[in-house]
Order: structure tokens, then C-alpha cells, then sequence
């Protein structure tokens, strides 16, 4: 029977900073994804091909995922962290998990932060694999293929306005995974999971953090067994990016698949596991069955008295989140959340959110009735 345990969220200390991780699968090998712009853990959950992905590789190696500082479930920060900062943090969640080696895939911005942390502790990095990666973000006479500053600027300013909003979200799906731009449910999902991974706020920092970008004079240094990857008609992060890596890394390895995908979990993914597979002496393992997450066990008596969106609530308040964090994932207003509520409160005849759900779970007691009212 296929594992469908979400691994448990834990926390490394890194300067006083709390950063959020997961570990799946057993090693050797260790292997930690370096994530993207963005993240969230256990949002990553709800979406089935992504936890395919995980589970793909957590069943040839101990996988081990973060959330960097400012993103998903690590604290958030009041200025914008720098490199080395971030190599701190990706130190510390390494000796929390006990991993003295491990190969590092860094994906897409995750990719600079990969090249830096094998660059400054050559003997904790096993293998190097880059995938779409931002090594340079912003335009020069000799990196045409960057982005020009004002187009950082656009962005930071678009993130500060519309991060999040329904709009922006089919267009970056359009963008960043084109094969998946028809379906409602992905965007829908990948709302969710940008909201709940930064702040609008945060966002647009993150987007000038990028701007600023630049590992390449690291790039001839290394010494460790290289892998970059790209996809031919990625749209974020164009192979020109890759195959400068490449040719910058020693001995470097360079593989550019067919696909326009810049999510590596999204489009054809098996020649990508295939690949990242090979690159650390793997065989490659069979993609593992897409798996529905768990849902809550609502009894069925008191589910139809509830409207879709209250339902939709409760599910969201089963997971411990707060009204604010359910009002950011579903993208409505606070009050609104409040609001739902008090009409659930009033159709299951209870008094409070621990009420609601004892009644949901079929566990109401008479302690629970008599709760004082949120």
C-alpha cells in the first residue's frame, strides 16, 4: 500500500531564525531540494503530482525539504536575507537532520543558493544539480539573456499590487507551467500555495532580493560533480541561462529536455526524474502513483448542512489555521471568514471552532457545548 504519511514539520535554529523542514525516505543517499522563489511545505501536500515528485525520490534516497527564511513555514524576517544568510540557514537544516553529505538540486533561484552553499562547503555537497537555474538575474553586456533591472522593478511593484489575486494567478500558471493552465484546480491550488508561501509584501522583496543575483564568479570553482538541466522551451528561465552554467562549471553536465514547463513537477516530469536519477547513480525510479491528501472525516449528517464554502472553511480550520491564514488562502477578507463561521456555529448548534469540529467528527460532548463563544 502506497505511504500517504505527510512527514512531520520540523524546525532547525539558524541565527535565531526558525527554519521550517521536512524529511521523507531513507538514505544513503541524502538529498535536499533547494527550493524556488516561494514555498510551503505542507500546502505541497494538497497538490498530488507534487507529492508523486516527492515520493518518487524520498523511495531512492532520504529527501530533505526546507522552506528558506521569509517563505512558507520558516519566521518571517524584517529585512531581506542575504546568501550567506540563506547558506546559514541550509547549514543548519542539515546538521538537524545529522546529514554531514548530501546532494544539493536547486531549482530555479534555488539554484544560486545551491552553487553558493557547494562553493563555501565543498566537503558537505556530494552532487550538484541545477535545474532552470537564475544564476544572473539581471541583464549585462556579456548575460543578454537576463532580464533588464526595470523588469524587476515591474515585477516587485506587480507583486506589492496583485500578488495572489485570481488574475495574476492564471497568468503566472501560463508563464511558469503552461501545461497546466486550463485546469482550475492546479491554479487554484497554486493561489493557495503562493498566498500561504509569501506576503504580498514579502513577494515584491524577494523580487528585488533576485534582482541582484549574480553566483557567477563562483561558477569556476567548483569542484564537485555537476548536473544542469533545463527545459527547451521554458519561459521563465531560458536554456541560454544552463547552458552558460555548464559551460562555466568544470566538468559539468548539461541535459536540456523537450518541454516549455518551468515548474519541474508539471509536463512530462519522467525524463526529469530520470535524469536528476542518473546524475547521483540512481536507477531510476518509477514515478510514484499520484495520491489524493487526506481529508478530514466530516460525518455525513452534518456535511449537507453546510454551504460548499463553509465546508471549505471547516477543512482549513481542521488543519489549525487561523482565520487571517484561511482568509489569505482563499483569498477573501478576514471578516468574511468570520463571518462563514458564525453561520456554521449556528447551524451545528455550537458555540465555537472546537465545537464545530468535535460536531463534524461525529465526537461532540457536552463539555464542548458549553464552551464560551469564539
Amino acid at each position: 500500500m502506497a505511504d500517504t504519511t505527510i512527514p512531520e514539520t520540523r524546525y532547525a535554529s539558524s541565527d535565531g531564525v526558525n527554519i521550517a523542514f521536512q524529511v521523507l525516505g531513507k538514505g544513503p543517499p541524502d538529498l535536499v531540494f533547494v527550493p524556488s522563489f516561494v514555498s510551503n511545505l505542507e500546502l505541497a501536500w494538497d497538490w498530488p503530482p507534487l507529492v508523486s515528485f516527492h515520493r518518487t525520490f524520498a523511495s531512492v534516497a532520504r529527501l530533505i525539504l526546507f522552506d528558506k527564511r521569509g517563505t512558507g513555514l520558516s519566521d518571517r524576517v524584517k529585512e531581506l536575507p542575504d546568501t550567506h544568510e540563506r547558506m546559514r540557514d541550509l547549514l543548519a537544516v542539515m546538521d538537524a537532520t545529522g546529514s554531514e553529505r548530501a546532494a544539493l538540486a536547486g531549482f530555479s533561484e534555488g539554484a544560486p543558493l545551491a552553487v553558493a552553499f557547494a562553493h563555501a562547503f565543498p566537503g558537505r555537497v556530494t552532487h550538484l544539480i541545477l535545474y532552470g537555474p537564475l544564476l544572473c538575474a539581471t541583464r549585462t553586456a556579456d548575460y543578454p539573456w537576463a532580464e533588464p533591472p526595470e523588469w524587476w522593478d515591474a515585477v516587485a511593484d506587480k507583486f506589492s499590487r496583485s500578488w495572489g489575486s485570481p488574475d495574476y494567478m492564471r497568468a503566472d500558471v501560463a508563464w511558469r507551467a503552461p501545461s497546466e493552465q486550463s485546469n482550475p484546480d492546479f491554479i487554484r491550488w497554486w493561489g493557495q500555495y503562493r498566498r500561504l508561501g509569501a506576503s504580498p509584501g514579502a513577494a515584491a522583496d524577494l523580487a528585488r532580493m533576485n534582482a541582484r543575483i549574480d553566483v557567477r564568479p563562483l561558477l569556476r570553482d567548483l569542484r564537485i560533480p555537476t548536473t544542469v538541466i533545463c527545459r527547451a522551451g521554458d519561459l521563465v528561465v531560458s536554456p541560454e541561462h544552463g547552458r552558460y552554467a555548464a559551460s562555466a562549471i568544470p566538468g559539468a553536465r548539461y541535459v536540456e529536455l523537450p518541454g516549455e514547463d518551468h515548474l519541474p513537477f508539471t509536463g512530462d516530469v519522467a525524463p526529469l526524474i530520470q535524469t536528476i536519477a542518473e546524475a547521483l547513480g540512481l536507477k531510476p525510479p518509477p514515478p510514484a502513483a499520484p495520491i489524493a491528501p487526506p481529508q478530514p472525516q466530516f460525518d455525513p449528517r452534518h456535511i449537507k448542512r453546510l454551504s460548499a464554502r463553509e465546508l471549505d472553511i471547516m477543512r482549513w480550520v481542521a488543519r489549525g489555521k487561523s482565520n487571517r491564514e484561511i482568509a489569505v488562502a482563499l483569498y477573501v477578507q478576514e471578516a468574511t471568514v468570520r463571518k462563514h463561521l458564525q453561520h456554521v456555529f449556528r447551524k451545528l448548534e455550537v458555540p465555537s471552532r472546537t465545537a464545530a469540529l468535535a460536531r463534524l467528527n461525529g465526537s461532540l460532548t457536552e463539555d464542548d457545548t458549553q464552551r464560551p463563544s469564539w
